[in-house]
């Protein structure tokens, strides 16, 4: 799927969300963002995963979980830079964020809908690959900026 399709399913999903959130409240928006992402996210997370031969294996080290992000995002031309490496943890940054690039499209807040509601989602993933990651991510509320995720055992 292209980067800007991305954006676009994004920006609809989180418009949807703010509507919710209007009638309903901020939490009731947040899980349905958060269940949304599982459910539409975790076939392509496994096949990704499968297509890598790493099959259905739920032990995967920091460096095989993190393989299996940057190949999900390859894709859609989201680019994952490496800042930093252990055997036990992994610090990334993004180029481009479709999450964010959505929340600007619609004037919505980012921390709102990723700060707090993608970044569980995402961790709900990392814990398919292995239930003693977790996945920590440091929103960054300036577009321009890049957010910070760290990858380790828990």
């Amino acid at each position: 799927m292209r980067y800007e399709d991305i954006v676009t399913m994004y920006a609809a999903s989180f418009l949807l969300a703010k509507k919710v959130a209007e009638k309903f409240g901020m939490e009731a928006a947040q899980e349905i963002i958060k269940e949304w992402g599982v459910e539409l996210v975790t076939p392509l997370f496994e096949k990704t995963r499968e297509e890598l031969g790493l099959g259905k294996r739920t032990d995967l080290s920091v460096k095989e979980a993190q393989d299996v992000i940057i190949a999900f995002d390859k894709e859609s031309e989201i680019m994952w830079d490496v800042v930093e490496e252990t055997p036990d943890m992994i610090v990334t940054t993004l180029d481009k964020c479709p999450v964010k690039d959505a929340c600007s499209l619609i004037g919505a807040d980012g921390n709102e809908f990723c700060g707090k509601a993608f970044l569980t989602m995402a961790t709900k993933m990392i814990e398919t690959l292995n239930p003693k990651l977790k996945w920590v991510g440091e929103f960054e509320p300036d577009l321009n900026k890049p957010c910070r995720y760290v990858l380790s055992y828990k």
